[in-house]
């Protein structure tokens, strides 16, 4: 039987192509880690080419909010990437079911319970908060921006230590957010007071949002000096 050369031959493998002497393989896995929710199919996908985005896995009690580079759930995956080696994904949650109804909204800069019509509210979440935001009993809040509001305070609701939410009733252009002395209801730019609520001791940088995006890393916080 003649010998014939390696790279004329096509591997019958599903896992890989011959490359002609190279130790890289052309066809890539990505896998799909869902993090306790549903199992998501592995792709196999060739040198170059682009995952196909796959069903939105479900979790009872979570709502999706898309594939991450990184277990913490930090840094988005774009479906737009090339794929040039093997990658896992993580699914990223949040707390709740998805999109809900509510009747009713407070505003923290007034401290008024007023009723609202019935709409669908977002939910944003911020990880990789620093443990020590919440240190002497601090509170949190968001300054957040849309395209029809030039800006009002958003009470935070933590989902684990370095993990917060809050809702709003359309997409945000942006938000930041700010760090309290406790019991602070009422966030308070001019106040210098050292303890007194409403005093801001620091503030993050602005966090640009993108079209339906909803989760985000938290930004570098800086000393607010008033």
């Amino acid at each position: 039987m003649k010998r014939r050369n390696s790279c004329a031959i096509l591997a019958l493998s599903a896992l890989m192509l011959c490359s002609c002497g190279a130790d890289t393989p052309v066809i890539w896995q990505v896998e799909f880690d869902s993090r306790g929710g549903s199992d998501v199919p592995a792709q196999l996908v060739r040198n170059g080419n682009k995952a196909s985005k796959p069903t939105d896995p479900v979790y009872e009690g979570y709502k999706f909010v898309g594939w991450f580079k990184d277990e913490a759930a930090v840094t988005p995956f774009s479906f737009e990437t090339t794929i040039t080696a093997n990658w896992t994904l993580y699914a990223g949650w949040t707390a709740g079911s998805g999109p809900v109804v509510t009747s009713t909204s407070s505003d923290p800069a007034t401290g008024i319970s007023a009723s609202t019509p019935a709409e669908e509210s977002i939910t944003y979440t911020i990880n990789g908060m620093p443990t020590w935001v919440k240190n002497n009993d601090c509170v949190i809040f968001a300054w957040a921006w849309s395209p029809s509001d030039s800006g009002s305070w958003k009470s935070l609701n933590y989902t684990s230590d370095t993990s917060a939410t809050f809702k709003v009733a359309e997409a945000l252009t942006g938000f930041l957010l700010v760090r309290c002395a406790a019991g602070t209801t009422t966030p308070d730019w001019a106040n210098k007071s050292q303890s007194d609520p409403g005093r801001i001791y620091n503030k993050t940088e602005d966090i640009t949002c993108t079209a339906d995006i909803y989760t985000y890393s938290c930004s570098n916080w800086v000393e607010y000096n008033g």
